[in-house]
């Protein structure tokens, strides 16, 4: 992957539920560096989507969550049309409330989904990670929201302590 063996570990760890998507190795490292961030020093890794509206409102774009001491880093290593990499960013000590939210599948959706939301002064949302599980039609889709709601349960577990949460 960047070529740092305890990046590479975490992101090979990270269980792929709903957001497959391709990304560009070496615009993760160079998204890594310019923001100043020690891949070995990266805390946890997460396959998901990020949006930065309310929950409810979709449209989140897939990418790789990368949590560090000072926030969390979300990119697939592209660049912008002007050359600039693209990425979003939340940093920790914005963040006032943070909670992990449910959206449960309503008559007629193809889809639920499970996220973390951090907002900060005011209430204004800084940004949210999603887990999207696709619901299928007269089939059990179980596993699918397990699996989403627990990849969000790993990834806010290593978040809560950096905020200074038990």
């Amino acid at each position: 992957m960047i070529g740092n063996a305890h990046f590479d570990n975490l992101v090979a760890a990270s269980p792929v539920t709903g957001y497959p998507t391709k990304v560009d190795w070496n615009g993760i490292l160079a998204t890594l560096s310019d923001q100043g961030i020690d891949p070995s020093a990266v805390v946890a890794t997460a396959w998901c989507g990020f949006q930065n509206r309310n929950l409810d409102f979709g449209n989140e774009t897939p990418m790789l969550a990368i949590v560090h001491r000072g926030g969390i880093l979300c990119t697939i290593g592209k660049r912008k049309m002007g050359g600039k990499l693209k990425f979003e960013s939340i940093n920790f000590s914005n963040v006032k409330v943070h909670a992990p939210i449910d959206v449960a599948p309503q008559a007629g959706d193809n889809y639920g989904k499970y996220g973390i939301t951090l907002l900060g002064p005011g209430q204004v949302v800084l940004g949210s990670l999603v887990w999207r599980f696709k619901v299928k039609r007269f089939r059990d889709s179980g596993a699918e929201a397990m699996a989403a709601a627990s990849d969000r349960d790993r990834l806010y577990a290593q978040i809560v302590p950096l905020l200074g949460g038990d």
